[in-house]
Parts: C-alpha cells; structure tokens; sequence
C-alpha cells in the first residue's frame, strides 16, 4: 500500500467518526465537505457518481478517490473555508462543482 493510500485510509476512518457527531462544513447537491478538527485534510461524501465528479474537478494528486462507501474521495492536503470558497494549501478550488 502506498503511503498516500494509508493516510487517505486513516483520513476516511476519523472523518466517518467526525461525520456521525457533526454535520458537513460545506454542503450542496454534488456532496458533502467535511475538514477534519485534528488535522487541516478532508474528505468528501459525493451525492453523484464518482467518474461524473472527477471529470469535472481539476486534477491534483492530493485529491484521491478511495474504495471506501461514505467518502469517495479525500484531500491529502491543507483545506480551508475562508469567505465561503474552499482552499487547498492556500489555492481556491471549487471542490463540490454544480454538476
């Protein structure tokens, strides 16, 4: 296993622990954003098909699809909301796309 495939897997496991005590910091019909409180990473709970999501978002190698059922997706990177648009290590990226 690769070590960007352990950490996504450790990321999934606190984020569905997160995501069962509080609700998503940022939520729309392509999915749920949730930014774990321990560490400035995410994890997104997709409410559309995987492939439709990745053929509309840039490509990062910080955004990695998983094999998990609740997050599809997680961001191995710093995530931040400032002013209601999301960051990743300090770049705006529209990480939930109207689709």
């Amino acid at each position: 296993m690769t070590l960007i495939a352990r950490i996504s897997k450790n990321v999934v496991q606190e984020l569905k622990t997160q995501a069962e005590q509080s609700a998503p910091d940022v939520s729309n019909p392509t999915g749920d954003l949730f930014i774990m409180k321990s560490a400035p990473l995410a994890g997104i709970r997709l409410k559309v098909p995987l492939e439709a999501y990745l053929a509309n978002i840039p490509r990062r190698p910080d955004i990695v699809p998983t094999d998990d059922e609740l997050f599809a997706i997680v961001v191995n990177s710093e995530v931040s909301l400032r002013d209601g648009k999301t960051f990743i290590d300090g770049q705006e990226v529209d990480l939930l796309p109207k689709l």
